[in-house]
């Protein structure tokens, strides 16, 4: 079985695993809620573009 995905958890499980034990959103980031409120965009949007993204291998663009 793979990896489990965290862009589709809720703000807070997505938070909470997030700050496991890879050097992930401090402590003091978690406590404040309106600062965690800010960062759930930015976060969810880069945890969804690493989970997500799938090469596609075209040709190189032409230069002239």
């Amino acid at each position: 079985m793979g990896p489990s995905l965290l862009h589709p958890l809720d703000d807070s499980d997505l938070l909470r695993e997030s700050s496991g034990g890879t050097g992930g959103v401090p402590q003091e980031v978690l406590a404040d809620q309106e600062l965690c409120a800010l960062l759930m965009p930015a976060l969810r949007a880069d945890i969804t573009i690493i989970e997500t993204y799938q090469y596609t291998e075209e040709l190189p663009l032409s230069h002239r």
